[in-house]
């Protein structure tokens, strides 16, 4: 419910819009304080008109370096879709930690930078 006050306070959010200013994706980072030294992937959602382009791939890369300008060492994920891409952008699958409560996500991966 508060996403534009936690990414203000703790992080980086990224919206790719086109010439008009319709946004068609983006993608943001934020600490996980779960895991020390890590930032988490958060929200990256793509129009499909945009898929397939390297976009996706393109501002991961911008996440993970800004991550690591930032200080952190390790990027963690929680997902449900999108599998191919975080193993292509280099992510290990993890055990579900013992930390997540919730029970929306069934997939964890982790990259150090």
């Amino acid at each position: 419910d508060n996403l534009a006050e936690f990414y203000a306070d703790y992080g980086e959010y990224y919206v790719l819009a086109d010439e008009e200013g319709n946004a068609l994706g983006g993608a943001g980072i934020g600490e996980f304080k779960d895991i020390e030294g890590a930032a988490e992937l958060q929200k990256l959602y793509f129009d499909d008109s945009i898929k397939g382009l390297g976009l996706s791939k393109h501002l991961m890369s911008h996440l993970e370096s800004r991550a690591k300008a930032l200080g952190f060492k390790r990027m963690y994920i929680e997902l449900e879709t999108a599998l191919h891409l975080y193993v292509r952008m280099g992510y290990k699958e993890i055990e579900k930690p013992s930390f997540v409560q919730h029970g929306a996500m069934d997939t964890f991966f982790i990259k150090e930078l």
